[in-house]
This record gives structure tokens, sequence and C-alpha cells, in this order.
């Protein structure tokens, strides 16, 4: 059970955050105007707010930011939806581990950004080749924690519930899904925020749109106040993501967060 001080202590945390990020702002702001950082290299927080604030209402901000979130989430979906398919076929099948295992563990140390020269010459620049790096990115961390959890179940599971004459469906429902859920997430979450770096890297390199395009075309303009306002929200939208499969998580095995709480509670 959480101490009757818990919310105070939350709200307490939750503050001293904040008075260090205005802390460390104020700071930087203090350094520009006396001009003791280069504005050219970077800015204040007063002008990146303004370039922000002018880029949302103009649109083109936001354009970018929904080409982005689009192509992630395209990506993510299809390639951890392969991912886990793939890990269900190979943790359920021996036979098939055998077969296709290694060629999984060859593929899984090569980093998606060095498809990136690859993903432009079969697709092109646009948005398929930014689905295809993303899809990468998602594959791996989606099916290396299906497989390692459904290895990681003990067969007297299984066995117990056949005699009492459970089907296959029942197990893969009653047993299967619950074991899986908590070690899917966890590569679920890794695997969209990798899919979101990757996305950035791809969109400077082959693509006409997205943040990581604006990013690189302001940089060519040297216009670091949007650089920067690009980078700002980059680091939001990240934060948004991971909070959204956080909320997910939730959702769909509460229990898990009951026991990281009663383990937190026990130190």
């Amino acid at each position: 059970m959480r101490p009757k001080n818990y919310p105070l202590k939350k709200l307490g945390r939750f503050f001293k955050r904040v008075f260090i990020i205005i802390l460390f702002l104020l700071l930087w702001e203090i350094s520009a105007k006396f001009g003791l950082l280069n504005a050219q290299i970077l800015s204040s927080p007063s002008e990146i707010a303004i370039n922000l604030f002018q880029s949302l209402f103009a649109g083109n901000l936001l354009i970018d930011v929904v080409e982005s979130v689009k192509r992630v989430l395209v990506g993510f979906s299809f390639g951890s939806l392969i991912g886990i398919l793939f890990a269900l076929i190979l943790g359920l099948n021996r036979r098939s581990q055998e077969y296709f295992g290694f060629i999984i563990e060859i593929l899984r140390p090569i980093p998606p950004i060095a498809w990136i020269p690859i993903a432009i010459l079969w697709f092109g620049v646009g948005d398929a080749p930014a689905y295809f790096l993303v899809g990468l990115g998602a594959f791996f961390p989606a099916f290396t924690n299906t497989i390692k959890a459904i290895k990681k179940i003990e067969l007297n599971y299984v066995y117990q519930a056949l005699s009492l004459g459970a089907t296959k469906f029942i197990i893969f429902k009653k047993i299967l899904i619950p074991l899986v859920l908590p070690d899917l997430m966890t590569g679920l979450r890794v695997g969209l925020g990798v899919g979101w770096i990757i996305v950035i890297t791809a969109e400077m390199v082959g693509a006409q749109s997205g943040l990581g395009y604006m990013i690189q075309l302001n940089r060519i303009m040297l216009q670091t106040p949007n650089v920067i306002a690009g980078m700002v929200v980059i680091g939001i939208i990240g934060l948004s993501l991971s909070l959204l499969i956080n909320f997910i998580e939730n959702l769909i095995i509460p229990w898990q967060r009951r026991i990281t709480n009663i383990e937190k509670g026990n130190r």
C-alpha cells in the first residue's frame, strides 16, 4: 500500500523538476542576452519560443509534425505486428526456429540507419523508405521480447490446463497472452522509441517533409532557432508517444502496474 503522504511527495517531485527546468532556461536566457553564447550556434530560449509559435501559427510546423508521426505510426504498426507473428511462429515451433532463427540473429545487429541507402535505392524518396526503416526498428524489439517471454513460460501451466480439458485456444488466451504481454509491451515501448529516432534520421536524408527534413533545411539556411525549435518538438512528441504506450499498457495489463508499485513499496 502507498503511504499516506504519497500525493504530497509526488507533488513535491513535480515542483522540483519544474524548478530545475525554469532555472536552467533562466540561466540560458541570461547567458544569451549578455553575449556569453554565440547566437549563430545557440539561440536564446525566448527566440526559440518565438520561432516555434510563428511556425505553428503559419502551419508549416504542424504539417511536418503530422508527416513524421504518420510515418512512425504506420511503420511501427507493421514492423511490430510482423515481429510478433514471427516470434509466435518460431517460439511455438522449434523446427522453424532452427531454420529461420539464425537469419534473424544475423540481421538483428545491423542498425536500421545502415539500411537508409538500400531503402532509398529500393523505394525512392518519400514515405515508403521511412515506413520500411521504422518497421525494421520496431520489428526486432517486438520479436526479441515476445520470443523471450514465450521461452519463459513453464510447461507445467500448459500440462495442467490440458489435463483439465483446456483447448489450444483457451491455452493461448488464458496462459500465453497474459504471460507474454508484459515483455511484449516492453518491446513495443523500445520499438516505438527507436522508430521515432529512425524516422527523424531518415527524413534528413531521403524525404521532402517531416521534422527531420525541416531541421536539415533550416540548418542549411543557418536558422538556428528553427533547428532547436524542431528539436524541442521532437522531444515533446517522443515523450508523448512514450506516455501513450504507458497508458495502453496500464489498460491491457493493469496487474503489472500493481506488481511494480508493490515492489517499490517493499524497497
